[in-house]
């Protein structure tokens, strides 16, 4: 997925941790309960008394969560992040650039696998 060739892809975080991409941006598939709703997603969010993450809803089959950056944007990248727990290292960022830069309105993130719950913090990188 990573583009070794140049650093021409490398394209700013679009503002999901800083708050400049609104709470009305952002929708998913489901929430396991409204403390962690798509609002919560944000890189390196902590709250214990609202929860730190946005966390899909065990029942449902198909899981995702989106961003509507209201233009078209130049995604090159999504950084992850696990919910915010003492379980386990889910503090760490994880950088996943895209193979190559995607031009659209809206990015929709859709998790593959996961381990116990579904619950992540990102940042989406565009320019």
């Amino acid at each position: 997925l990573i583009n070794n060739d140049s650093d021409s892809w490398e394209c700013p975080p679009l503002g999901m941790e800083s708050h400049r991409i609104e709470s009305d941006q952002l929708s998913a598939s489901s929430m396991s309960q409204y403390s962690f709703s798509p609002q919560r997603a944000r890189l390196n969010m902590q709250d214990d008394m609202r929860g730190g993450a946005w966390c899909a809803n065990s029942e449902d089959r198909i899981h995702w969560f989106e961003i509507d950056a209201r233009r078209e944007t130049e995604f090159t990248g999504v950084i992850t992040q696990g919910r915010d727990s003492l379980n386990d290292d889910k503090d760490t960022p994880v950088m996943n650039q895209l193979a190559e830069p995607v031009l659209a309105r809206y990015i929709r993130i859709i998790p593959q696998s996961w381990n116990g719950s579904l619950c992540m913090r990102l940042e989406v990188l565009g320019c």
